[in-house]
């Protein structure tokens, strides 16, 4: 996958949904804890690109992947410091 999107956008994901679903900015706190990815932010863009073409078995694997790869920046990044 060609990269088009920002090392930042894979957590900018993971706010924008968590505000969307609960309506708490926990944008400045996964900042600090969560560095820029790319790895991160292609899997984001891969599961966007599957909500929005309805392609439910990449989304499935796309969502799995996006989240294993940021459980491990959160634990990388956390707990490992």
């Amino acid at each position: 996958m060609a990269t088009e999107v920002p090392p930042s956008a894979g957590r900018d994901l993971f706010t924008g949904r968590f505000f969307g679903e609960f309506e708490i900015d926990i944008k400045a706190q996964i900042d600090e804890c969560v560095p820029d990815d790319q790895t991160l932010s292609d899997l984001g863009s891969e599961l966007v690109e599957a909500m929005r073409t309805r392609d439910t078995k990449i989304m499935g694997d796309a969502f799995d992947a996006y989240t294993e790869q940021l459980k491990s920046d959160i634990f990388d990044n956390v707990y490992q410091t």
